[in-house]
């Protein structure tokens, strides 16, 4: 038995050293679970935090977005348009004004609203695009740097507007009134504005191109420096209107009715006046390049250093207009009335006059190369110091004609029309 014990005494040892040795190991492993786990727990947290900052972020923005912009419009029943017409309603009833983007946000879009009266509102800076107005009144609104594309406006009332910046795109505001309204500095591009009312408006410096004011009644307005490239002003009643230094390349007056208008220094090659009527109107400077002018009547109109090059004007009435000055190189004046037309130290050259009425007409020092007037009445015309050279006056009427030299000139003319006295000079 004693030998039994002191053989086992190893054994326990042995299997004591072991026991420490596994119970190290396992506090070792222990211990780094504890540290991984730890790491996993700090990495767990920092993404936590990464993810609740980017919330914040997220939220701040969208809270910022709605703030300036408000949400997006869907219109059904009870939306926000409803809201605007309760809200501008009581506004009314207060008789205070309505601060619209104050009260919704600048995203406007897709409202659909009928015979409300929205005078004097806040719209500065709004976005109305895609929206429908009709017998919706903006008296005296702020519409200054909105924005209206892709919107319907029919006979809305826009008097005294202030539409400064704002920007109308393939809109439609056709039987709407803009008395007294402001435009300088907006966009007006592919708008319908048909039958419209822009008396007394003030579009200075800004773009209307390639829009429509068919049958327009316009007096008293100022389009000084305005772009209308392509645009349509056929049948329009325009008074007292000025549109100095404008762009007005391919403008349609078609059939207008234009008068005491101002186009000086304007910009209108290939303009149309086709059957227009301009009586008392000023075109001085104006480039008129392959203008058309077929049976148009600019009646006692200045026209002074117009260029109309390579115009058609047959048909056209320009009686006692003043021409001085002016360039009609290569231009049509078939069958024209130009009786007491001033066209002193002009340049004629190469144009056509066949059958064309210059009763008394003003030519003293003009340019005549070439230029055809045959079966033209040219009674009681001065054509003084005028340059003859290759000119055509084939059965002319030249009756009672002075200055009249015939060297160079194609002689088909009665003795009786040429003035001797002028001769001899």
């Amino acid at each position: 038995m004693q030998q039994e014990n002191e053989l086992s005494r190893p054994n326990q040892t042995q299997q004591t050293q072991t026991q420490v040795a596994n119970d190290q190991v396992n506090n070792s492993f222990s211990m780094e679970n504890q540290n991984i786990n730890k790491d996993i727990d700090v990495r767990n947290n920092k993404g936590n935090y990464v993810f609740i900052i980017i919330l914040l972020i997220l939220c701040g923005a969208g809270y910022f977005w709605y703030s300036e912009y408000g949400l997006p419009i869907s219109d059904n029943k009870g939306s926000i348009s409803q809201q605007i017409v309760n809200y501008v309603a009581d506004q009314n009833n207060k008789h205070k004004p309505a601060d619209i983007v104050e009260k919704f946000g600048k995203n406007l879009q897709n409202l659909n609203i009928d015979n409300v009266d929205f005078s004097g509102a806040d719209f500065k800076d709004a976005d109305l695009s895609n929206s429908n107005f009709k017998n919706v009144h903006f008296n005296g609104s702020n519409l200054t740097g909105s924005k209206l594309s892709n919107v319907v406006c029919s006979n809305c009332n826009f008097m005294n507007a202030n539409f400064s910046g704002a920007s109308l795109q393939n809109s439609n505001f056709e039987y709407s009134v803009f008395t007294n309204a402001v435009m300088n500095n907006a966009r007006i591009q592919y708008c319908n504005m048909y039958q419209v009312n822009l008396s007394k408006v003030k579009f200075v410096n800004s773009v209307a191109s390639h829009s429509s004011f068919a049958e327009a009644t316009i007096h008293d307005s100022d389009f000084n420096g305005i772009d209308l490239t392509m645009s349509n002003f056929s049948k329009a009643k325009l008074d007292n209107v000025n549109f100095l230094k404008s762009n007005l390349y391919g403008t349609n007056f078609y059939k207008s009715v234009i008068n005491n208008s101002n186009f000086d220094d304007s910009y209108m090659e290939s303009v149309n006046f086709g059957y227009a009527q301009l009586s008392q109107s000023s075109l001085q400077k104006a480039n008129l390049v392959w203008a058309n002018i077929d049976f148009s009547k600019i009646i006692k109109s200045n026209m002074r250093n117009a260029d109309l090059t390579s115009v058609y004007a047959l048909g056209a009435d320009f009686s006692d207009s003043d021409l001085s000055g002016a360039v009609l190189v290569h231009g049509d004046f078939k069958k024209s009335n130009l009786s007491g037309a001033n066209i002193t130290n002009a340049n004629l050259n190469y144009a056509i006059f066949t059958g064309a009425d210059l009763t008394g007409v003003k030519l003293q020092g003009s340019k005549l190369v070439a230029t055809n007037f045959s079966h033209a009445k040219l009674m009681r015309s001065n054509l003084t110091s005028t340059v003859l050279m290759n000119t055509n006056m084939k059965d002319a009427d030249l009756t009672g004609a002075i200055g009249i030299k015939v060297k160079g000139v194609q002689k088909h003319l009665k003795e009786k029309t040429i003035d001797t006295k002028s001769e001899k000079r």
